[in-house]
């Protein structure tokens, strides 16, 4: 459940980033609809990354990273700003923190 989970926040991360982009529901729906056809997440251990939820987990986070900087160059806000590259750093740093896992 936890894996179908971590894959379906990655589809609709897309599609917020998508309706962030084109200010469409109809897009971002068709977008989050079609994104397992186009990116591929394995339920299994990724054998390029080797951790269980890394790749969605990684493209979750790179599109929120992307989302929160559009609203920041959009709104002029400097809390998207922040938490924007607070996403970014976290996904530098994400593989360091799964050694152990």
């Amino acid at each position: 459940i936890v894996r179908i989970a971590s894959v379906m926040v990655a589809m609709l991360s897309f599609g917020m980033l998508v309706r962030e982009a084109t200010f469409s529901n109809r897009a971002a729906l068709l977008a989050a609809t079609f994104s397992l056809a186009f990116i591929q997440f394995r339920m299994d251990d990724d054998p390029i990354l080797s951790y269980q939820f890394h790749l969605p987990l990684t493209a979750s986070l790179l599109l929120w990273a992307a989302t929160f900087l559009l609203r920041y160059l959009r709104t002029g806000r400097r809390h998207e700003l922040i938490a924007g590259a607070g996403a970014f750093v976290f996904i530098n740093d994400f593989p360091f923190t799964c050694e152990g896992v």
